[in-house]
C-alpha cells in the first residue's frame, strides 16, 4: 500500500502566541517535527516535510536571539524554515488617540500560500496540514483544492487561539 505524503505548513507566530497564552514556557521550544508526526496516520501516511514560517523581531534583541536559537534547533530536527520580515507601522488608539510605533509581520502568509501552491504543482504532497488560524490563507487553500481536488488539506488551529488585539499599549510596541 502506498503511503500518502504529508507536508505540514506552520504559521510560526500564530502557533507561538497560542502557546504563550498557555503559560507553559517550555512549550515554546516545541519540536515541530514531533508535533506534526502526532497528526499523521503512520500506517497510511508519511511525513515528508515540516515547514516553519516566521520572522525575526529585530527591534527586540533578546527575543531575536532566542528565536534564532529556536530556528537553529528546528533545522537540526529536519524542519525547513522560511523567514519573512517585520515592518514598522505607526499606530494610534481610536479611543484615546495615543500614538506609538508598532511592528507588523510581513510575508509570512504570502510565503505559506506560495509554498503550498508551489509544492502542490510540483506534486510533493498528497495531504497538507496547515497549523494556523489565519483566514488570509483561505484563498490559497481554495486554489489548491480547486486545482488539485485529489489533494487533502487539513487546518489545525493552535490551542486556545484568540487573535491578538489590534491596539496593544504594551511597552514592546512603543
Amino acid at each position: 500500500m502506498n503511503q500518502q505524503r504529508v507536508i505540514c505548513f506552520i504559521d510560526g507566530f500564530n502557533l507561538y502566541h497560542a502557546i504563550n497564552r498557555l503559560n507553559t514556557p517550555h512549550l515554546k521550544w516545541l519540536n515541530l517535527w514531533s508535533l506534526s508526526s502526532v497528526f499523521i496516520r503512520p500506517k497510511s501516511q508519511k511525513l515528508v516535510d515540516v515547514i516553519y514560517f516566521s520572522a525575526y523581531a529585530d527591534w527586540l534583541p533578546q527575543s531575536k536571539k532566542r528565536h534564532t536559537q529556536y530556528v537553529k534547533a528546528l533545522i537540526s530536527s529536519k524542519v525547513s524554515t522560511v523567514l519573512g520580515k517585520f515592518k514598522q507601522k505607526d499606530r494610534k488608539c481610536p479611543k484615546c488617540k495615543h500614538k506609538w510605533c508598532g511592528h507588523e509581520e510581513k510575508e509570512t502568509d504570502v510565503n505559506i500560500a506560495l509554498a503550498m501552491l508551489d509544492l502542490a504543482y510540483k506534486d510533493k504532497f498528497d495531504h497538507a496540514f496547515l497549523i494556523s488560524n489565519d483566514s488570509d490563507l483561505a484563498p490559497a487553500i481554495h486554489m489548491v483544492r480547486k486545482n488539485f481536488p485529489h489533494k487533502l488539506i487539513t487546518t489545525i488551529v493552535p490551542p486556545h487561539y484568540t487573535p491578538l488585539p489590534i491596539f496593544d499599549h504594551s511597552p514592546l510596541d512603543r
